[in-house]
């Protein structure tokens, strides 16, 4: 989406005249000569120019008047000055009822069942808002699939905890845990192997947005509104897993021994990861896991302080620490997970940076539960 600004309602319209073609617009209602009710009233008088969605921005205090009665294309009134999510939420929300629109006539007939047959997949679609829910159900069904829903995170571990799915299509923004805290979740818990593959669904246009979401573990993403060759496309990649319910994934602690991605370890594990295989060098991998538990302790006591500070700089320090230690003794899950947080921290939003260290924290106290379990193996 490339946005396009003019000073005065002339110049918009004369840019329309020479076939510039427009999305949306937002339109000011106080501008010098034509005034923004005005100027909607000519985008709608005119037949090619009455299907663009407007948003009128106001100032405080006034009301909406009989001026604005009967123009259909205002879609929103917001007052300035405007805050960005709730532009970002209106803008979103108009391109997911225009989407509905624009794909339930020819488009939607044209579309083949043969993409199921050709592509078998079990599909969970975790998404909130009623008429994106509605929409991509059908674009599935009309494809073949009979997709489960789930309206936030949570409701997306819960599924996970009653059957396997190889493709969850995955809202960023939902209520009560959001797509990029469940995707974390699901990354760090579920072995890849049976992890279902994970395509963020956004209205987000922002630059650099798509490799942030990709840095987290996505493995894909679709624009909103979703136009069917994408849907199709990551369909078509899309590999069946041969996995399995997973108990307890919802639970706070984390999930059962077949999801968690920091395995149990194993004392000849261990001992053949660092090549020190005789049963005299047992004392040697003791002492070196003895100091990667002390070391770790420490990281983890002064990460909660660096994050709650903002401090990115020893946040990154923490967990490169962390992960070439775990990398040197064979956790390398771990190990990706803090390199993960290492090679993305300045991207995080300061929610997502809690998130994320909160479940790097606990897969690590796992491990450390496990490394202490050790001895015991003699």
């Amino acid at each position: 989406m490339k946005p396009y600004e003019f000073e005065k309602a002339r110049d918009a319209l004369e840019a329309l005249r020479k076939g510039q073609h427009f999305d949306v617009a937002i339109l000011d209602l106080l501008m010098p000569g034509m005034n923004g009710i005005e100027l909607a009233k000519e985008l709608y008088g005119r037949p090619e120019w009455r299907d663009i969605p407007i948003i009128l921005l106001t100032s405080v205090g006034w009301h909406r008047n009989d001026a604005a009665e009967g123009l259909r294309n205002i879609k929103q009134f917001l007052t300035k000055p405007v805050k960005q999510s709730r532009l970002f939420d209106t803008i979103a929300t108009i391109f997911s009822q225009k989407e509905v629109q624009q794909v339930s006539g020819r488009d939607i007939q044209a579309m083949s069942t043969k993409v199921a047959e050709n592509w078998p997949l079990d599909i969970l679609l975790a998404e909130d808002n009623p008429v994106n829910q509605k929409f991509a159900l059908r674009t599935l069904e009309k494809l073949g699939y009979k997709a489960d829903l789930a309206e936030n995170g949570l409701e997306v571990l819960k599924a996970l905890e009653k059957k396997p799915y190889d493709l969850i299509l995955m809202d960023i923004q939902m209520p009560e845990m959001d797509g990029v805290e469940t995707t974390i979740i699901i990354r760090s818990r579920v072995a890849e192997e049976v992890r279902p593959q994970i395509v963020a669904l956004t209205a987000h246009a922002m630059p650099g947005d798509r490799e942030k979401y990709l840095s987290l573990g996505l493995d894909d993403y679709i624009s909103k509104p979703i136009k069917l060759e994408e849907l199709i496309r990551v369909l078509k990649s899309c590999k069946p897993k041969k996995g399995k319910a997973i108990a307890g994934l919802s639970n706070p602690e984390g999930g059962g021994e077949e999801a968690v991605q920091a395995p149990s370890i194993s004392l000849a594990d261990l001992k053949d990861t660092l090549g020190f295989g005789e049963a005299e060098e047992d004392g040697f991998v003791f002492e070196l896991v003895e100091v990667y538990i002390k070391e770790t302790k420490t990281l983890l006591a002064e990460l909660p302080e660096a994050v709650k500070n903002g401090d990115i700089k020893t946040v990154c320090r923490i967990v490169h620490t962390l992960k070439s230690s775990s990398q040197t003794i064979g956790i390398n899950k771990l190990s990706e997970l803090a390199d993960e947080i290492y090679q993305n921290a300045d991207q995080y939003s300061p929610s997502e940076l809690i998130k994320i260290t909160n479940e790097l924290k606990s897969q690590t106290e796992k491990v450390l539960a496990d490394l202490q379990k050790l001895p015991a193996q003699q």
